[in-house]
Order: C-alpha cells, then sequence, then structure tokens
C-alpha cells in the first residue's frame, strides 16, 4: 500500500500589514490593550478585489513548485475555507481553474467547511485517497479571509483584533522520502457549540436570505462575525489539553516525544495554557503575534513557515492540533 507524505508546502500572506495602532484608532481601545489582550501585533489584510481563491492559487503554486512537479501533476484539490467567494460554488472550482486544471484535465474539487479544523480534515481525507490509490497526487490548501466579515467599530474590539487572512497549501502523494509519512489524523465535533463563534448574515430559514438595514446597530450585527470569546477559548484549551495526550497515546507516543508541535493560533491564554499544562514549552511553533489567527490557513501557513526556518526538517515527527468553529477539532500525526 502506498504511503502518503507531505511533498510540498507553501504559503500566501497579503502584502498589507495591518498594525495595533490603526485598529485602536477604529476600535476606541489602545494598541497596547489590543496585544494584551489578543497577544496579536500585526495581522494581514487582503486587498479590495482579491479573492480567496487569489491567494490560495499562490499558495499553491509554492507548494507545487516545492514538490517539484507541475500544476498539471495534481489530480484533486481538498479545499477548506470559512469564508466562500459567493454564496456557491465553492473557492475550490475558482483555484481549479486559475491553476489551468479545468479543461482537459477536469480535476475532482472538494470543499470543507469546517473552519480552523479543516486542514486537519482534509489531510485526513487526502492521506485516504492516496493510501486507496485513488489519486497520485492531491493539492491540499487552506485559505481564509476574515477581514471582510470585521467591526471595525468599537463594537467589534472584542473579535476583531483576533484575525487575519492568507492562505497555505501543501502537496501529499506517495513518492518521495520514504522515512516520511502522513501517520495518523483523528477529527471530532460537538455541535452543542455552534453559537460561539459564527456568522448569520445568510439564514436559509428566511426570505430574503439577507435581511440587514446597515444602519440599524441591532440588524447591522449580522454582517459580521460574532465570537464569544470568553466561552471558547476555554473550551479550547480544555479539549486540547484532553484530546493531544489521548491520541499521542494511541498511536505509542507523549506530548514530550514529538519534535514539534504546531498548535492553531488562538489567542486569549489558549496556546500558553496548552503549552503549560502537557510541558511542551519550546517544542511549539507560533505566529500569533505577526498574522493573528487565519483560521482555515493558520496551519499550513504555519508548517511552511517552520519548514522555512529550519524548525522542521525532514524525518522530524510533527503533530497538527486544532480547535475551532463548530465547535470541531482534531490532530495530525506525521513524520516529516
Amino acid at each position: 500500500m502506498p504511503r502518503a507524505k507531505i511533498l510540498g508546502t507553501g504559503r500566501h500572506l497579503p502584502p498589507r500589514v495591518v498594525t495595533n495602532d490603526e485598529l485602536a484608532a477604529k476600535l476606541g481601545v489602545s494598541a497596547p490593550w489590543i496585544e494584551e489582550v489578543s497577544g496579536v501585533r500585526t495581522r494581514r489584510y487582503k486587498a479590495d478585489g482579491r479573492y480567496p481563491s487569489d491567494l490560495a492559487l499562490e499558495a499553491s503554486k509554492a507548494a507545487i513548485a516545492a514538490a517539484g512537479i507541475e500544476p498539471a501533476d495534481i489530480d484533486c484539490i481538498i479545499l477548506g475555507a470559512t469564508l466562500p467567494e459567493f454564496s456557491f460554488p465553492g473557492v475550490s472550482c475558482f483555484l481549479q481553474e486559475k491553476l489551468g486544471l479545468s479543461k482537459p484535465y477536469f480535476v475532482p474539487c472538494i470543499e470543507l467547511r469546517q473552519q480552523d479544523a479543516s486542514f486537519v480534515y482534509a489531510l485526513e481525507l487526502a492521506q485516504g485517497f492516496i493510501e486507496q490509490g485513488k489519486y497520485e497526487r492531491i493539492l491540499v490548501v487552506g485559505v481564509d479571509t476574515p477581514s471582510v466579515m470585521l467591526d471595525l467599530s468599537p463594537r467589534g474590539k472584542g473579535v476583531t483584533p483576533y484575525f487575519g487572512d492568507g492562505a497555505g497549501a501543501v502537496v501529499v502523494g506517495a513518492e518521495g522520502d520514504e522515512t516520511s509519512a502522513l501517520l495518523v489524523s483523528e477529527t471530532h465535533a460537538d455541535g452543542r457549540y455552534t453559537e460561539l463563534f459564527t456568522s448569520k448574515l445568510i439564514d436559509i430559514s428566511r426570505k430574503p436570505l439577507i435581511q440587514v438595514d446597515p444602519d440599524d446597530p441591532e440588524e447591522n450585527a449580522a454582517l459580521y462575525i460574532f465570537f464569544d470569546a470568553e466561552r471558547f477559548f476555554p473550551l479550547a484549551t480544555e479539549t486540547l489539553v484532553r484530546f493531544i495526550p489521548v491520541f499521542l497515546a494511541a498511536h505509542g507516543h507523549t506530548p514530550t516525544t514529538v519534535d514539534t508541535i504546531l498548535l492553531q493560533q488562538l489567542a486569549g491564554g489558549v496556546l500558553e495554557g496548552v503549552r503549560s499544562e502537557l510541558g511542551i514549552e519550546g517544542r511549539t511553533f507560533d505566529h500569533i503575534d505577526r498574522l493573528g489567527n487565519t483560521i482555515c490557513a493558520s496551519l499550513p501557513i504555519l508548517l511552511d513557515e517552520a519548514v522555512e526556518a529550519g524548525r522542521i526538517e525532514r524525518g522530524d515527527l510533527v503533530l497538527l492540533a486544532t480547535f475551532g468553529s463548530g465547535v470541531t477539532w482534531g490532530g495530525t500525526l506525521l513524520r516529516f
């Protein structure tokens, strides 16, 4: 049976850097307050006129180049995106066309909307497809542009500072270094907590779908991301602290036998809490201070940065662990 592995990684960050000073003036708070609450100093916002598939395209091209292949060598795309280009079709179809993988290739496109957990869900699918022999090289992409749904008024001070835009990608295939492998993934969800982190701009129960008076403070809240940080962050910490050791133990490892652990870049003390509880200080790699939480893109961007920085090398044992809206969580253990 072929062994699935990561053949190449890539990322794309919009050039616009948004500082805490810029946000503070709009949110009615100070820049030091934003950093203290969120742990974020800067984040990236996409330019007007740019779509998620534009960011995904650049990350995909970088991953494909790193894998030493051409776009035409890709025979499946699996993409995670919280925010689409339009209500439908999915971002993956736009990306497929921009990569030149529509006619005559007609590469299949699979799209996931599991928010922060999308990349782990996607790796689990990709591993299964490769090891079943269904596909040879799968492009796995995470992209998000939450900036378009952030409230840049004082009302948004409890949500807006946490998030930024970006895209990350990997190529998964069976060839290459025999020591490398996607070892195992595990995914979970608990729909009791859907209201903690959500957007209700489109509500299928009503007609018209969007009923918002932009001048009505009660109604126009639906234009923006709703995030109950006070409940979400403690739940994230508790879940990851419980999940990670159990997941690793089931496969013969502990948090301290893993070379590098990449955690979803959550604020609110989640990263610090997980590191402290599991005793993994020095084993993680973070960028929350520079990029915030890019939701679907967080883990693939982290992976590419860690590889580029030399923190992850071929043969290293790596854990990706995530928690996000839904709520959803999970992990992927891999030998890079």
